[in-house]
């Protein structure tokens, strides 16, 4: 799966379900993706508003969702 800047968080997660504990470990703002709240504002957040949440820009997010997709 090739990710963009506009691929939603939802469906990363829907492919790759071991991605999340990950995220958690890569910044715990990622944990709220755990809580019912969190899953449904996953349905229209995409990488380049993860980007914003954690600070880093979206091609280093997207380097680093592609390099621990990897390791899975």
């Amino acid at each position: 799966m090739t990710f963009t800047e506009n691929t939603k968080l939802i469906d990363i997660l829907k492919a790759y379900p071991a991605l999340e504990p990950k995220l958690k470990e890569m910044d715990p703002r990622f944990s709220i993706i755990s809580t019912p709240m969190g899953k449904m504002m996953l349905r229209k957040k995409t990488v380049q508003d993860a980007s914003k949440l954690i600070g880093l820009s979206t091609d280093t997010l997207l380097e680093e969702l592609d390099r621990i997709i990897k390791t899975l």
